[in-house]
Formats: C-alpha cells, sequence, structure tokens
C-alpha cells in the first residue's frame, strides 16, 4: 500500500478520534429568542473530511467578533443592526460584508477549499433555510 494513503488513513482515524471526545459531543442548541434591537449571527462549519484539519480565524475590525472556526464548530453573536466585515485567513483569505438588520437571524458558513499547496477559508451567507440544516450536527465553540 502506498506511504501516501496510509498516512491518509492515520490522519483519518486520529481526527475520528479527537472528534468523539465528551465535549466534542455537544451538538447545537438555539439561542431561545433575539435580544431587543439586536441581530443574531451564527457562524458555523459543517463537519466534512476535506480541509477537516484546517482551523482558521474570524474577526471584524471592530473586534466584536473573534472565534477560530473549526471543522464541525458554530457560535453565535448578538449584534447591533448596520454593516459587518468579516475576515478570515489561513495562508488565503476571504471577506464578506453583511448589511445587519435588526431582529434578523443570520447564517455565515464556513469552510475551506483544500488545493494542492494551501487551504484557502471561504465564507458564504446561507439562506435560513439551509443554514438550520447545516448547523444542527455543529458542536458549540466555548
Amino acid at each position: 500500500m502506498n506511504k501516501k494513503y496510509i498516512f491518509i488513513i492515520i490522519l483519518n482515524l486520529f481526527l475520528m478520534d479527537c472528534n468523539s471526545s465528551e465535549s466534542s459531543q455537544r451538538k447545537f442548541t438555539p439561542e431561545k429568542e433575539i435580544k431587543k434591537k439586536k441581530a443574531l449571527l451564527y457562524i458555523y462549519r459543517p463537519s466534512l473530511f476535506m480541509g477537516s484539519a484546517i482551523s482558521y480565524t474570524i474577526e471584524d475590525s471592530y473586534e466584536k467578533i473573534y472565534l477560530n472556526l473549526r471543522n464541525g464548530t458554530y457560535k453565535a453573536f448578538f449584534l447591533d443592526p448596520g454593516e459587518i466585515s468579516l475576515s478570515a485567513e489561513t495562508i488565503g483569505s476571504a471577506s464578506i460584508t453583511i448589511d445587519i438588520e435588526e431582529e434578523q437571524i443570520y447564517y455565515l458558513k464556513g469552510n475551506v477549499l483544500a488545493g494542492p499547496v494551501i487551504a484557502k477559508p471561504f465564507l458564504t451567507l446561507v439562506p435560513t433555510e439551509v443554514g438550520q440544516k447545516e448547523i444542527m450536527n455543529c458542536r458549540p465553540i466555548e
């Protein structure tokens, strides 16, 4: 068997073991309500094998949002209405600007495009029905 395939199998087993710990078993718990005059932004990353070993930081320029987004995780943020710009960075980078409206719920999906040399993050604002479905198996970022 090729050494490359052995390495991939071992890496996969290691990642499965890391994801099976007690703390990672907690799944998505929706916020009960949106705070008055705020909006709710869920930032999440579905659990996928491709690029699963890569994590990256997402932050905004006002320092309201800062998180390390790993495979299969999410975090909720209550934000004031207005425009917010978020950026993500590994060796590559991505950014998105969202016009936040009062008492709305937003789902921002993060993931990576794994290339032959670098893994580039990407951020996508997804429709509510997509976000609600995809976030269900994500665990909270503590």
